[in-house]
């Protein structure tokens, strides 16, 4: 099974109306052929984990999404243009 850094399909960064940076998101495989949005993690030394950035609730987290999401497919369709 591969690692979950080997999932990874992108990196993004994100301002939120100029007054907030969250870096670190990635765009992942999801189930059924989607694409799954995973925020950042900090990982302690026992291998525990916190999320450092996540939206609050269901609208955020779709909104977010929607934007990283359509970033990606556009920067995914021009990099095989440019093949």
């Amino acid at each position: 099974m591969a690692s979950a850094s080997e999932r990874v399909l992108a990196r993004a960064s994100i301002t939120l109306d100029d007054m907030i940076e969250i870096n670190g998101l990635a765009v992942m495989p999801g189930r059924n052929g989607g694409l799954y949005l995973s925020f950042p993690v900090y990982v302690y030394h026992d291998g525990s984990k916190h999320e450092t950035a996540h939206p609050l609730n269901a609208e955020t987290r779709a909104y977010v999404e929607r934007i990283v999401f359509d970033a990606y497919r556009a920067g995914k369709a021009v990099k095989r243009a440019a093949r």
